[in-house]
């Protein structure tokens, strides 16, 4: 198991693009797609505490505020 280290972070960014819909990118590709951005929000946090569990030091970041969620 990998050891949390803000050396090995992986970044969740919360998006809309030109369409309206509400995206999650991991490392600039696309994670999840979603209707809207609470289910955006749902679903980085999800996946972030998932990847915590993992061991990993997770950043999840709304772009469309530009605050940091976790």
């Amino acid at each position: 198991m990998p050891v949390a280290s803000r050396d090995l972070t992986v970044i969740f960014e919360i998006v809309a693009d030109e369409d309206g819909r509400w995206l999650v990118r991991l490392f600039k590709n696309v994670y999840g797609e979603y209707a809207d951005k609470e289910q955006a929000r749902v679903g980085a946090m999800a996946a972030a505490k998932d990847g915590m569990t993992l061991g990993y030091y997770v950043e999840v970041w709304d772009r469309s505020t530009g605050k940091q969620l976790l």
